[in-house]
């Protein structure tokens, strides 16, 4: 996690996704090839504090195109 914000109904976390495609991810083949990304998710809670909704901000694109599932 690099930093995160929050409220009693909301968290904001910014993190670093890295790692290396060694296995089939989302239909992709192994490559081998090295990622890294910055992500941010937005968690929204319940009145009890469970989460109830998850939402991703841009990120994915960043390690599609790192192993190459994409042009740049």
């Amino acid at each position: 996690m690099q930093d995160m914000v929050a409220d009693e109904r909301c968290a904001a976390v910014y993190w670093l996704c890295s790692g290396t495609h060694k296995h089939d991810f989302m239909g992709i083949a192994p490559t081998g090839r090295k990622f890294s990304a910055r992500v941010m998710n937005f968690y929204y809670f319940n009145e009890r504090g469970k989460i109830v909704n998850d939402v991703a901000a841009e990120g994915m694109i960043a390690i599609l195109r790192a192993i190459g599932a994409c042009d740049k």
